[in-house]
């Protein structure tokens, strides 16, 4: 009896072993695997943000690169419409404004998708007047239903504030999108634009009587790349990303999108953020704002006394702004590198200095900083430098401020902005 409970119990511990051994054997491999799993996970994760850090910087390089040559093109475009022209020659300069900036909506719509999928978007909160929002981003596509049989109209009820915080930006990038949409999809009708408020909550409304949207398009009418028609015979262009741009900034505002439709009546698209006073509102984001250099009446009046420097490593572009400015009758100067700009700030008192980014020998940032370490040197008054650059993101505006530029103007440039900033400063 004895030896078979020896027996037994040498069985039974064996048993054991060998069960405890297979277990531990099971769950040192799950151990393993799930660790090789979350190091690949961890991975896959840095690739992707790898991946969308390079893509992001590639459309940004690329944005500039198109923006540089389509400054001098949308600039000789209004050069030339500033003179008398035939009929013919008026309608296809207007073909060549109009088709220039579709191209740089597709190049603002990809860069803000980007930077969207790489969470880089960010939104600001600052004081500004509603009703003068609306009305001006409803103004500009006033132009554009002219020519067809559409009336555009805008209403803002009586208790919608006047005064509120948010980012008029972002806010005007939605209305447009919106509101362009259905100047696109209206032949015949009218579109709407109503604002109203619901407690807390701001209501915006674009309304029209156009084609419509399918029912079973709707769900997914917000993702991206999305189109209605994605057919060869599509009648319409574009993205895709529009809609989706606009959910997303939306969202970014603490606010909601929706959209009801019915084919061949027309569309009704509906955004909504909170209210917040710009009376009882502080300011969130921290924001670096433009340094006012401005001029007495006097010198205002007689902007003739000023010297300017333009620096700008592209001759046309330096060809465009001196055609822009000439009838100013303003000293100018042009330099074509940062390193030379540096060398005539240093030798020579100028009023303003607008000043390229992105050059050959020294860019335009080491050109500031050496021109800031000179003055500070030699006890001399700043001059006022703006940043005149084809990097338009809003990182890149809060950057150049950031570093000591006076203010900020995007490319493709417009006369009327240029002749404004050298009245301001």
């Amino acid at each position: 009896m004895n030896l078979l409970r020896i027996v037994f119990v040498t069985i039974m511990s064996i048993f054991c072993l060998v069960t405890a051994f297979f277990i531990t054997r099971n769950v040192y491999f799950i151990l393993v695997s799930r660790n090789r799993t979350e190091i690949e996970l961890k991975h896959a994760k840095e690739e992707a943000e790898q991946a969308n850090q390079a893509k992001s910087q590639f459309l940004a390089r690329m944005s500039h690169e198109i923006r540089t040559p389509m400054n001098a093109i949308l600039g000789v475009e209004e050069l030339l419409s500033d003179l008398p022209q035939s009929s013919d020659e008026k309608k296809y300069l207007h073909m060549l404004r109009r088709n220039g900036e579709h191209l740089l909506k597709l190049i603002n719509d990809v860069l803000d998708f980007s930077k969207m999928e790489a969470n880089e978007t960010k939104v600001l909160t600052e004081p500004l007047d509603l009703y003068k929002l609306i009305e001006e981003t409803v103004d500009m596509f006033k132009l554009t239903v002219k020519n067809k049989d559409v009336t555009i109209t805008h209403h803002i009820d009586n208790d919608v504030p006047k005064k509120i915080v948010g980012d008029q930006n972002r806010l005007i990038q939605v209305l447009i999108n919106l509101i362009g949409n259905a100047v696109k999809f209206t032949h015949e009708g009218s579109i709407d634009i109503n604002v109203s408020v619901n407690g807390t909550i701001l209501h915006f409304s674009v309304i029209d009587t156009g084609v419509g949207i399918p029912e079973d398009q709707l769900e997914n009418i917000f993702d991206s790349f999305k189109q209605v028609d994605t057919s060869n015979s599509r009648e319409y262009g574009g993205t895709g990303l529009g809609l989706t741009i606009s959910k997303e900034l939306v969202k970014l505002m603490e606010g909601d999108i929706f959209v009801q439709s019915e084919v061949g009546k027309g569309s009704c698209f509906t955004f909504t953020i909170p209210v917040r006073l710009a009376e009882s509102t502080k300011t969130t984001e921290t924001q670096v704002t433009e340094t006012s250099f401005l001029l007495n009446e006097t010198a205002a009046a007689n902007i003739s006394e000023k010297k300017v420097l333009i620096v700008d490593d592209s001759v046309d572009n330096l060809t465009l702004i001196k055609a822009f400015l000439k009838k100013e009758a303003i000293q100018l100067t042009t330099a074509e590198n940062g390193l030379e700009a540096f060398e005539l700030v240093k030798k020579n008192k100028y009023d303003l200095v607008f000043m390229d980014i992105q050059m050959p020998i020294m860019d335009g940032f080491e050109s500031l900083l050496k021109i800031r370490e000179m003055e500070k040197e030699e006890g001399r008054e700043q001059t006022p430098i703006i940043a005149c650059t084809a990097h338009a993101l809003e990182s890149d505006k809060q950057q150049c401020l950031s570093l000591g530029f006076n203010g900020y103007v995007s490319k493709p440039l417009k006369k009327q902005v240029l002749k404004e900033t050298i009245e301001k400063y």
